[in-house]
Parts: structure tokens; sequence; C-alpha cells
């Protein structure tokens, strides 16, 4: 996929309402170390990450000016493992939308089982008025 979904391999289905698709976690993603006392897995946080560009890619199907839905908060987050190079399933369904911001459950699986389930708040912002990577606002 193209920036800033970075982490979603694969998009198999999009229809604006629902969506589902592949994260293969490599082990570079966004500088993403392998430290602590696992290194074999990848952090929960990548994978919660993963299913926000998932929930993106599905808010802003319709979209063409040019902005991009970001994760904003998270309610009920629960994790499960996920090792490197494992093809991580992502799903997402929209909740609930209203202006700029959206409420989508997504769900994350490994073939061991549930690996992230949780409630998402996206809002949606114009590319020109990120800030840039040093903190700046643009």
């Amino acid at each position: 996929m193209t920036a800033p979904y970075r982490l979603v391999t694969d998009l198999a289905r999009c229809d604006g309402i629902s969506a589902k698709a592949v994260w293969r976690p490599g082990g570079g993603e966004l500088g993403a170390a392998r430290e602590g006392d696992r290194p074999d897995l990848a952090p929960g946080a990548l994978v919660l990450e993963a299913l926000a560009q998932c929930a993106g890619l599905m808010l802003g199907r319709d979209e063409a000016d040019g902005a991009v839905w970001m994760l904003s908060g998270v309610d009920g987050a629960r994790f499960g493992p996920v090792r490197w190079g494992e093809d991580v399933a992502l799903g997402c369904v929209l909740v609930r939308r209203s202006g700029p911001a959206a409420v989508v459950d997504v769900g994350a699986t490994v073939a061991a089982g549930p690996a992230c389930e949780a409630r998402l708040l996206m809002v949606r912002r114009e590319l020109e008025r990120l800030p840039d990577p040093e903190g700046h606002r643009t």
C-alpha cells in the first residue's frame, strides 16, 4: 500500500463499511526493535497500528481530496501473540460515523488465534495540516 498506510500488505476487500486486509510483519516496520523479554514477538502497538491503517483505508475509500484517517483513541484493546513473519489477517467494521470522526470495531487473527480486538476512534485530517517529522506544524 502507499504512505501513510505502510503496514497493510494486501487489501482483500474494502466497501466503505467493512474491510479485510493482511499484514506480513517482517521486523523492520517503523524501526521496531526486537528487544525485551520476547524478541520473537511483534509489539502489540504495531498490530494496533496495522488495524488502524486498515480502518483508515476503509474510511477513505471514496475520498479523493488527499485527507487521511488517523487513529485518535483506543477502547477495550486485548492482545494475543504475533510472531515476526506470520500473516496477520486484519478486519474492521464501521460502527458509526459523524463528520470527521468515526468509530470502528477491529480485529486481527493469526494461525494460532486472536491477535487483537479493539474499538477505535478515527479522525479525518487534511494532509497539509499534519505536523512534519520534527514536530513543526506545517
